[in-house]
């Protein structure tokens, strides 16, 4: 197995290791942009593709969200799998031009939303559909500048939004979670700003108000808050029920008690994911996830039609 990464920071460091702990023998290329790059144990370094003569199994799209339409356009002609780390790009525009260009329907892709893998979403996914909700409220808040405190949060992809950062974009999983289990909504509203002292060149605030023909959902997105929190309060006729996305459990209101838990560490969720990518590939099968899947939830996330 010989597998392409472009881009070779933090996540994508994250995605070899779950390959590695799966298919140990795995070849990993990255695509280096630059002779001077720093080099990782394991991986081998390429400065174009005419280097590799033999076929990659499938590539990876890790590098900053700004870069990923030129990316994927270098990477649709060669025919092979392909996982992008999330969102697939930050416009319309770029996802548009994917769509016009280039036949996407019949390849085996994967953005990378690996919440959808998460014991409490895989639980929802299963009994969502049977609840009689008629409200539902997801929520993300944490403190940017804690993502990575070895380095300048201020000099971060997060905190621009030309190399596409912003709040809305880089915590798309909420929006996504959301599509993946109950589908896009008939109506959007949508605010993005600026609230903290944080001095971001991004929104560092997003909130989605989601119409759909069962109820409302209210998604509301921060980088500001110290303290961590992800969690979705599903409002039934006869219940509550709060999802607790960083305890990996659900508790019912009603019942008095918690009615799922799943304790698993961060990192399997991408391992699961990536086994999940392999079988995909194995099996010539659509994911749950394609480039098509995405745009969808771009637009959502954007609040924009494709034309």
């Amino acid at each position: 197995m010989r597998v392409l990464f472009i881009g070779l920071g933090s996540i994508a460091k994250k995605h070899i290791a779950a390959l590695k702990e799966l298919k140990p023998d795995a070849e990993v290329f990255a695509l280096r942009s630059s002779s001077k790059s720093n080099e990782m144990d394991g991986v081998i370094s390429i400065h174009a593709l005419s280097e590799v003569k033999e076929k990659f199994t499938f590539a990876v799209v890790s590098n900053p969200t700004s870069l990923h339409k030129e990316s994927i356009i270098q990477l649709l002609p060669m025919g092979i799998p392909i996982l992008i780390e999330k969102p697939i790009v930050n416009s319309i525009k770029d996802a548009q031009y994917i769509l016009d260009h280039y036949n996407t329907s019949n390849m085996v892709s994967l953005i990378s939303c690996n919440l959808r893998f998460h014991p409490c979403i895989k639980y929802l996914k299963e009994h969502l559909s049977k609840l009689d909700w008629i409200e539902i409220n997801a929520y993300c808040g944490s403190y940017l500048p804690d993502w990575r405190p070895e380095y300048n949060y201020l000099e971060n992809y997060s905190a621009n939004r030309e190399s596409g950062g912003g709040v809305d974009l880089d915590l798309i999983h909420e929006l996504d979670y959301i599509f993946h289990l109950i589908g896009g909504p008939n109506n959007i509203v949508s605010h993005k700003k600026n609230l903290s002292s944080l001095g971001i060149k991004a929104p560092d605030y997003a909130n989605y108000f989601l119409e759909y023909e069962k109820g409302i959902v209210t998604v509301s997105l921060n980088y500001y808050r110290r303290t961590p929190r992800r969690s979705i309060e599903i409002i039934t006729n006869n219940d509550v029920l709060i999802v607790d996305l960083l305890k990996y459990s659900i508790f019912s209101e009603a019942k008095g008690k918690i009615i799922f838990s799943e304790k698993i560490e961060r990192a399997e969720l991408l391992k699961r994911q990536m086994s999940y990518f392999l079988n995909c590939i194995d099996k010539n099968e659509h994911t749950m996830n394609s480039i098509g899947d995405a745009v969808e939830v771009l637009k959502i996330c954007l609040n924009e039609e494709i034309k």
